[in-house]
């Protein structure tokens, strides 16, 4: 009888271990199935939060008010992450909404450069050249203030590498405007140099056309560069110097007649002629 009941003592202790440790058992299942549901409740809400700012962030219209949601959100992000409930499942969803976001903006980098810049710039004009100048050289300061928002700036990081290809891209096309707008330059200088030299030359034609035209009319003497000019009526009977009027230069240190320089004159007409009477000009075309 002993014998019996230490056999059964014995299989109710055994038997009780077994539920006691079925029941640890259980709990331990219980709390995590419970801690897992409740992370995934965190996970829910924290992303249901992410993706309403998200949401947000798609309506806006103005780039100043995109700009400060995506500054807001990576503050939530950096954040969240110094907390100790920071699940990875989170973190990554914060990640890929804060690059989709800085995508927005590196995509109006680029469709801003292909609008402002010149589809042939040899063939544009002055003003076309200086407002894309202009256009470019702003989207390269919006780029330089706001790349340590939109890009990853580590030397060695893929993004750093982007940006740097993008500007690189930028100042080259606004090298090449600024070389044809010198090249306009040296033309327009040389145009405006060759008017002024052509208005000078016409003027001081007009003048001196002027001044020999009151000259012959007058019959008074002028006094001109390398020599002086002298003038009387020709008078020689018969011949075709009859009524002319007769020019020539003198010497200057001599005061001697320079030979060839005799010139005669129809003060009825105008016309020149030489010794020859071989045609000149007419000093009233001028």
């Amino acid at each position: 009888m002993k014998d019996f009941y230490k056999k059964n003592k014995k299989g109710v202790i055994i038997s009780s271990l077994i539920v006691i440790i079925l029941i640890i058992i259980i709990s331990c299942v219980v709390y995590v199935v419970h801690l897992n549901n409740v992370k995934k409740e965190e996970i829910a809400a924290e992303r249901l939060t992410i993706e309403e700012k998200f949401k947000s962030f798609e309506s806006l219209e103005n780039r100043e008010d995109k700009l400060k949601s995506l500054k807001s959100i990576i503050h939530n992000s950096e954040e969240y992450n110094k907390t100790e409930k920071a699940y990875s499942e989170t973190k990554d969803f914060y990640n890929e909404t804060i690059q989709k976001m800085k995508e927005c903006f590196r995509k109006d980098y680029e469709e801003t450069y292909n609008s402002k810049k010149i589809e042939k710039p040899e063939e544009a004009d002055k003003k076309t050249l200086e407002n894309a100048k202009k256009d470019l050289t702003k989207l390269l300061e919006k780029i330089e203030n706001e790349k340590s928002i939109i890009y990853d700036i580590k030397n060695d990081s893929i993004e750093n590498k982007d940006l740097n290809d993008l500007k690189e891209k930028i100042n080259t096309t606004i090298y090449s405007y600024d070389e044809k707008l010198k090249k306009i330059k040296e033309e327009e200088e040389t145009e405006a140099k060759k008017e002024a030299e052509e208005a000078e030359r016409k003027a001081a034609e007009e003048a001196a056309a002027a001044a020999q035209k009151n000259n012959y009319s007058s019959g008074n003497q002028s006094s001109q560069s390398g020599g002086q000019n002298n003038t009387q009526q020709s008078n020689s009977s018969g011949n075709w110097k009859d009524g002319l009027r007769h020019i020539w230069e003198n010497n200057p240190d001599t005061g001697e007649k320079i030979p060839g320089t005799d010139r005669y004159i129809d003060p009825r007409t105008g016309n020149m002629y030489d010794e020859n009477h071989n045609y000149i000009t007419n000093i009233w075309d001028y």
